[in-house]
């Protein structure tokens, strides 16, 4: 479960107890959240546990959880609304002032006729900002159907009556390679709790995070892999702030 923490007037998914790549999709997120006027609503499609709730309360009056029932089972967290099986939500048209999909996208069989959905709830000039992975395994299964490219996201907005404001690459090579390596040996953890000897285990996922922990604080100092265009070809995934036109 994700878990939000607050310090020094910030919310951020800590690099200890997160997966880097989710961990950077949302400290670019927050960048797009911060450039955002406060608004009376906003909808939070595929809230899962609602972890971005405290956050997304700071900006608007009513927050409103969206999820898929089926999917929602494994979750804590239930929605408010949920979304029916041709993607729609009940809600009046023209009614919210943002929507938030945080890896939401790649759970839509048929993304063009959500996002036409969405166009139609949100107020003219209403925002979506959001994430999806591109280099991530499969997951909440059987609802993962795509990875998105950049070109894809950008056409795909286009076409349903959006204008792009950013689509930002998340990651590299490099770091999916370290990552990479940390999930590999994640099992070591699994291990070693089933066998109840969860103090070594802490100890063995605090050294097979600490690759990604590196490489984390070397792009936030400005090692950037990601400035050298052949390291860009595998991102982790893509950040996005579209407007409705």
């Amino acid at each position: 479960m994700l878990k939000l923490q607050y310090q020094r007037g910030q919310y951020y998914y800590s690099i200890l107890k997160n997966p880097v790549a989710r961990v950077m999709k949302f400290d670019q997120f927050v960048t797009y959240y911060t450039e955002m006027p406060e608004g009376e609503s906003i909808l939070d499609y595929g809230a899962g546990d609602r972890p971005l709730e405290p956050l997304l309360r700071t900006k608007f009056k009513k927050y409103i959880a969206a999820d898929y029932l089926p999917s929602n089972e494994a979750h804590t967290g239930q929605p408010d609304i949920p979304i029916l099986d041709d993607g729609s939500v009940e809600l009046p048209m023209e009614s919210v002032d943002c929507v938030v999909m945080t890896e939401v996208l790649e759970h839509i069989y048929e993304p063009k006729k959500t996002l036409s959905v969405i166009h139609r709830i949100l107020k003219p000039g209403g925002a979506i900002i959001g994430t999806v992975p591109f280099a991530v395994g499969e997951h909440e299964k059987p609802y993962d159907f795509h990875r998105y490219t950049s070109f894809c996201l950008h056409r795909m907005f286009d076409e349903t009556g959006f204008r792009v404001v950013k689509i930002d690459y998340i990651g590299d090579g490099v770091g999916v390679a370290v990552s990479s390596f940390c999930n590999v040996f994640a099992i070591v953890t699994k291990v070693l709790n089933k066998l109840k000897l969860a103090p070594l285990a802490k100890v063995a996922g605090f050294v097979i995070g600490l690759p990604g922990m590196i490489y984390y604080f070397c792009v936030k100092m400005g090692l950037d892999p990601g400035r050298i265009q052949y390291y860009r070809k595998y991102p982790f995934g893509f950040t996005f702030y579209v407007i409705k036109r």
